[in-house]
């Protein structure tokens, strides 16, 4: 028996051991997921220039419908399917440091993020 393998047993039980510590961890925290809107579906349910009001640039102000058409066919030639609804998500994401591996422009969405459980949640 080589010391690989003789070592693997050990290995293995410190590695269930962190998974077990860690979901321990994650039973005291609620996740959070922000949606997402994909960009097929709305430019398929939304009559151009019916609907477009609702983007808004970086710093708050409205886009018009036509920089609004023009952002989402950007983003579609990007390879993107979704989009966040929220300034927080994004790839990286502002909340990685709580478990979030970013954004999936390709169609998942928010992966979410664990928050402190509140006195009151229900696990």
């Amino acid at each position: 028996m080589t010391r690989t393998e003789r070592d693997r047993p050990a290995a293995l039980a410190a590695s269930e051991a962190s998974q077990a510590k860690e979901k321990q961890e994650n039973d005291n925290r609620s996740k959070t997921y922000s949606m997402c809107m994909n960009i097929d579906g709305f430019m398929r349910n939304n009559r151009y220039p019916r609907g477009y009001d609702i983007f808004q640039h970086d710093d708050g102000q409205e886009m018009s419908p036509a920089e609004a058409l023009q952002f989402l066919v950007l983003e579609k030639a990007k390879g993107r399917n979704v989009i966040p609804c929220s300034s927080e998500c994004g790839n990286p994401c502002n909340h990685a440091d709580n478990g979030c591996t970013g954004f999936d422009y390709s169609g998942n969405g928010c992966p979410g993020h664990y928050t402190q459980r509140t006195t009151g949640d229900t696990p």
